[in-house]
């Protein structure tokens, strides 16, 4: 029996591949429809890009039980390919007369490139794969010529494969195009039934599912502006999937549809599904245009439980030149406003890419300040990559471009947009994910977000890290951000500081002195309730001035908790005074006694997007 190995390298280890399912799935329809099912031994294999390199080699040769594959299929992407390359070579030194083949986004658009770049593929699959990899396999479970091996890996067998539509070879032939799969010809990936046996915690990883595919959008630095035609999956499958999901107890399931709420006829009964069955585990994140969101859907989303449904948006720029050069419509307004309707039960994740046409440094700035203003949960500050095959890599020929020739294939410089300001914005980005991406100084953040340009903040905390710090580190103590933040906080807010020409782009109307100290006070004041929020601690740094009152922290705990053991009451709780109510709106100097209630690590939250505190407060 011949053997088949489907191979992914993840980014991470908790992550999954949905490619190599859906391609195993089909093929072993196919097979099976053709009765070629006995013939062929198919596995599925996952890897992360953080393993040793050895160990993932030994596993692949080790695959069927100690027998070496006959074929071996790559999955490959940005994230993955230089290890695939060097995976697929030293599995070609060891077995010559292996068979190897690569498929994905990485590939398909530079097949003569790869080739090059790595001795190991025999052939390259374009695009979608389920139909090239079934008909390959139905090949394979037909042929019985010997396999030799040479300089090309060529064979008997690769011969036949050149009546495979959708193949490039290493003689630099392509043999056609082919008509891509409808959706519902391809078996559900997941669960009993699927081709192959499932990894054993697939449960706790993040699992991607389509229900369509294809895009009508034309984003120029997006490979799925390449196919226009959207094809969906049946509404009462993909409702008895999401079924078998909360059934089955998956924690995190993220729905690949390039653009989810393209057709409310398929979205709003999708998302009134998992709220009326939901299971109280299950997450479901969703790619969605927020201008495509219709007035029923912010009804319906009030009703769903917290942590149900989260929403990935993306941006990208707000500069009405930048929207028009990547094709993007310029209507940000309409996008901000059906954000800003959104329900705050559900997580909201919004997108921007720096590099792109037109947007320089002072431009980004302003794109940066308005998608913060929009407060969602999560703000990722991407960069653009220029992508082979993706409309943006036209553009990036102009004189004035440089990006990396390897991947990311991660932009350098525009015309518009210097390297320097480049790595500025790097810095920016390293503050975002610590600081207002992080839960640990949500209510600082969103402070200093009302009362001065974000932007302008970080890029002058960035500033003031290089020059008295040695540059913005990667790694550091929870701890000592906040020591940091809790010096940089004064020299920002300071009357007398003298702002960088860039941050004058973005001066927020003139304060005075006295109501420059008192934002800085605040601010101060929210840093020390996040500190003291995180978890409990008996270690504070000098920049943190405890207001402390045993006798008032003993009184609170037997007025609003029970106390069954004043030790482990007061090792899970504690008292401090501020200068401010954290909670009012605006916000003003009050003298506010909170008692703080810490839940145990037992309770602790692990989901990526919960909305939900393992802190509770009780102002007194």
């Amino acid at each position: 029996m011949k053997k088949v190995l489907f191979c992914a390298l993840n980014a991470r280890y908790n992550h999954t591949n949905l490619a190599i399912r859906s391609l195993c799935t089909y093929a072993a329809k196919q097979l099976k429809e053709k009765q070629h099912d006995g013939k062929i031994q198919l596995c599925v294999k996952e890897w992360s890009i953080n393993q040793p390199t050895e160990e993932i080699i030994r596993n692949i040769a080790e695959a069927f039980d100690g027998a070496e594959p006959d074929l071996l299929l790559f999955s490959v992407y940005i994230w993955n390919c230089n290890l695939t390359y060097i995976v697929s070579e030293a599995i070609k030194q060891i077995f010559p007369s292996m068979i190897i083949g690569f498929g994905g986004p990485e590939v398909s658009y530079q097949s003569e490139y790869v080739f090059q770049k790595c001795p190991a593929p025999s052939f390259i699959i374009k695009g979608e794969g389920e139909r090239p990899v079934a008909e390959i396999l139905e090949k394979f479970a037909e042929a019985n010529a010997t396999y030799k091996s040479g300089t090309a890996g060529a064979g008997d067998f690769l011969n036949v494969l050149h009546s495979v539509n959708g193949l490039f070879f290493r003689d630099g032939s392509y043999s056609g195009d082919f008509m891509p799969v409808q959706l519902n010809e391809i078996p559900f990936v997941y669960g009993n039934n699927s081709a192959f046996k499932e990894r054993a915690d697939i449960k706790d990883c993040i699992v991607y599912y389509e229900s369509a595919r294809g895009c009508p959008f034309n984003c120029a630095y997006c490979l799925s502006s390449i196919d226009k035609k959207v094809r969906t999956l049946p509404i009462e499958r993909v409702l008895e999937e999401i079924a078998f999901f909360m059934s089955e107890g998956f924690r995190l399931i993220k729905f690949v549809d390039r653009t989810f709420n393209l057709n409310p006829a398929h979205y709003l009964k999708i998302w009134r599904y998992i709220i009326e069955n939901h299971n109280g585990k299950t997450a479901f994140h969703f790619e969605i245009e927020a201008r495509n969101l219709c007035r029923e859907s912010f009804e319906l989303l009030k009703k769903a439980p917290a942590g149900a449904i989260q929403f990935e948006i993306g941006i990208q720029s707000t500069n009405p030149e930048t929207l028009k050069a990547v094709n993007r419509s310029p209507d940000v307004e309409s996008i901000a406003r059906n954000i800003r309707q959104i329900p705050k039960n559900i997580h909201v994740h919004l997108d921007l890419i720096a590099g792109l046409p037109e947007e320089d440094l002072i431009s980004f700035g302003h794109s940066y300040d308005y998608v913060a203003a929009l407060k969602g949960e999560q703000l990722q500050l991407g960069f653009l990559k220029v992508l082979s095959g993706a409309p943006i890599a036209d553009t990036t020929k102009q004189a004035g471009w440089e990006f990396l020739h390897i991947p990311p294939y991660e932009v350098l410089k525009t015309p518009v947009l210097p390297y320097r300001d480049l790595l500025l914005l790097k810095d920016v980005e390293t503050l975002t994910d610590i600081f207002y991406n992080g839960t640990d100084f949500s209510y600082t953040i969103r402070f200093i977000t009302d009362s001065t340009s974000l932007f302008c903040f970080f890029f002058e905390f960035a500033q003031f890290i290089n020059k008295s710090k040695g540059g913005v580190p990667l790694l550091r103590k929870t701890t000592d951000w906040f020591s940091l933040l809790a010096e940089f906080i004064p020299i920002y807010f300071s009357f007398s500081r003298n702002p960088s020409s860039v941050s004058k782009e973005f001066e927020t109307p003139k304060y005075t002195e006295t109501e420059l100290q008192n934002i800085a006070l605040s601010a101060h004041e929210f840093l020390r309730f996040d500190f003291i929020r995180r978890a409990k601690t008996s270690t504070f740094a000098p920049w943190y001035k405890r207001h402390y009152d045993k006798n008032a922290h003993a009184e609170a705990l037997h007025k609003h908790t029970t106390v069954i053991s004043t030790r482990l009451s007061y090792a899970n709780s504690e008292y401090e005074e501020f200068l401010i109510n954290p909670f009012d709106s605006p916000v003003k100097r009050q003298n506010t006694k909170i008692l703080f209630l810490y839940a145990g690590k037992e309770q602790r939250l692990t989901q990526n997007y919960t909305t939900k505190e393992s802190t509770s407060f009780i102002v007194l």
